[in-house]
């Protein structure tokens, strides 16, 4: 069975959080982590989840919970619990969870990795976009990364991408956009 637990700032399952979060993703693709904190304590529709299973924490789950959709921002098994399906399982049990459209990026699927992650959200029911869709930077020094969207449930992408995109520029990147990519 899996089990999602909040992650408060200041908790024990929050220093786990930041630590599989600073071990599973690059410095550029997460931001600062005094303001992770402040978005924890501050933000009501931001919310972090240790993942748990046979009583093992084995991984995170950190997204936003907007009107209309989900926007998945990081998820990861820790490295000693991959390969053992367990991702499957927790997105499986994310999807029942929160009974919503969901959102998330994926990097260009051009070399064999990220061709599995594209694999692995697909075989879960996500589909890939290929709108123009560019990450905008997390912190000060980073840059930004082309990269698509992968959504899940009922969402008509062609009519929908521009908001989308808005929303999430604006409420995780803190970005206002004036050319919306098509």
């Amino acid at each position: 069975m899996i089990y999602f637990k909040g992650a408060k700032a200041d908790s024990i399952e929050y220093k786990y959080n930041i630590d599989v979060l600073t071990k599973s993703f690059p410095s550029d693709e997460y931001r600062d982590l005094k303001e992770l904190k402040y978005y924890n304590k501050q933000k009501d529709n931001f919310i972090c989840y240790t993942i748990i299973s046979a009583r093992n924490n084995i991984g995170i789950i950190h997204y936003w919970d907007f009107k209309a959709f989900i926007y998945i921002e990081h998820f990861a098994i820790e490295e000693k619990f991959r390969n053992q399906k367990l991702g499957t399982k927790v997105i499986q049990e994310f999807i029942q969870k929160v009974k919503k459209n969901i959102v998330l990026e994926v990097e260009l699927p051009k070399d064999e990795l990220s061709q599995k992650r594209v694999e692995f959200y697909t075989r879960l029911g996500f589909n890939l976009h290929y709108n123009k869709y560019v990450q905008p930077p997390y912190k000060s020094g980073s840059k930004s990364l082309e990269m698509k969207l992968m959504t899940y449930g009922d969402i008509d992408i062609l009519k929908k991408f521009p908001k989308i995109v808005k929303t999430i520029y604006k409420e995780v990147y803190n970005q206002d956009i004036i050319n919306i990519p098509q």
